[in-house]
């Protein structure tokens, strides 16, 4: 059931202006700037001045017509003839655009304002005119109001540069051609994934624009530029790499914290804070792994080959450091010896699963992993494989 004070087409208006302005900035020159919701719904500015101003209409109603009474063409009339009137905008210097899912009514003398006819331009002045000056209609009375307060030379101007462009693209077709601009630089079967992230960012990005964080315009420079660093993580040599800050949902409780890998830390004494650092490149490990996989990332078992040069690594530093301690029972020196080792997968090693994936928590994560399982893979106390089944036994969901 939908509710008559249901918020649904304000909210795909603004959806659909956010998306539509991405595709125009992106097929705009390299220079252009773009600023929202300051002079107009968008507008493309150079230096500060406005070269063109955008107004978005989407119709949720897949049949809806425009003509000269329609409220959508009088209220967007209204904000350009007051930017005009109050001398924000040069009428003869800028770009009125009028992008709208509605289809003009055939004969009305709106087609007059389409992009391919520049002609008979002061008929569509009188028409508009003749209209503000004799409708009935109260509601639109304060554009009318503002349309003719105009000079006669500003309303012509103002008409002479006005662009309307009807059945504009809906949702879907937004979406399919930001992808083919991203076709041109990114792998096909990545244009999905690039794409996906690119909206994360560009949402992101305009509501810290809204909110005045980053002031100033958005510009195409900077975001061809994301572009092309999201497509870097999607070559051969490299991963996508998204969660760097990304923390656990629930509070962490280490005091409780039964897994295997955490046992491991407190066999051989590291201090409380890097347990808990550890557990955020466990979760970051585990979830950019996860996500990889669903995404059909990685090649060739090239997870299991990656553990496995992790496990190699491991072992040749860990015998070395064995044999340091070796016959003797003394729990410090053990502890000292498992730290040792631990701090050199910290800190110490660089193995990469690709030549370009450089977050550490990539690595050090899969190690903490293959030290969670059951009878673990890598383990930092000389002694602990001894210590398991003490330690299995304390683990309630495992007695």
């Amino acid at each position: 059931m939908k509710s008559d004070f249901s918020a649904r087409p304000s909210a795909l208006g603004y959806l659909y202006q956010t998306q539509y302005s991405l595709l125009l900035l992106l097929n705009n020159d390299s220079d252009a700037e773009l600023a929202l919701e300051n002079l107009d719904d968008a507008s493309f500015e150079d230096k500060g001045t406005p070269k063109e101003l955008l107004q978005f209409k989407f119709h949720v109603k897949e049949i809806t017509t425009l003509a000269e009474y329609s409220p959508e063409l009088w209220k967007t009339l209204r904000v350009w003839a007051t930017l005009v009137k109050e001398n924000k905008v040069s009428p003869n210097s800028v770009v009125f655009s009028l992008l709208t899912t509605a289809e003009v009514k055939v004969g009305s003398v709106l087609e007059l304002l389409c992009p391919h006819r520049q002609d008979k331009r002061e008929t569509v002045c009188k028409a508009l005119l003749h209209i503000a000056e004799t409708s009935k209609n109260k509601d639109l009375k304060p554009a009318f109001e503002a349309f003719r307060g105009l000079s006669q030379e500003n309303r012509q101007e103002m008409i002479n540069s006005i662009s309307l462009l009807d059945s504009s693209m809906d949702f879907g077709d937004i979406v399919r051609s930001i992808k083919k601009l991203l076709s041109v630089s990114v792998r096909y079967e990545h244009v999905d994934l690039v794409y996906e992230r690119l909206e994360g960012w560009w949402l992101d990005r305009v509501v810290k624009h809204l909110l005045g964080y980053q002031p100033g315009t958005i510009t195409r420079l900077e975001t061809t530029q994301k572009i092309a660093d999201i497509a870097e993580e999607y070559k051969a040599d490299s991963l996508p790499i998204e969660f760097l800050d990304a923390v656990p949902g629930n509070a962490y409780d280490p005091a409780n914290d039964q897994r295997m890998f955490v046992h491991q830390l407190r066999a051989i004494g590291v201090v409380p804070r890097r347990i808990e650092l550890a557990v955020l490149d466990y979760y970051r490990a585990a979830t950019q792994r996860s996500k990889w996989i669903r995404e059909d990332l990685l090649v060739d078992e090239e997870l299991e080959k990656y553990e496995r040069r992790l496990e190699e690594e491991w072992e040749r530093y860990s015998l070395a450091c064995y044999e340091k301690v070796q016959g003797k029972d003394d729990d410090a020196a053990l502890k000292e010896c498992g730290r040792e080792i631990y701090n050199k997968i910290e800190t110490g090693f660089d193995i990469r699963i690709r030549p370009r994936v450089t977050a550490p928590y990539v690595m050090r994560g899969s190690y903490h992993m293959l030290a969670n399982a059951q009878q673990p893979r890598v383990y930092w106390h000389p002694k602990f494989l001894e210590k398991i089944s003490e330690i299995l036994s304390k683990i309630p969901e495992l007695k």
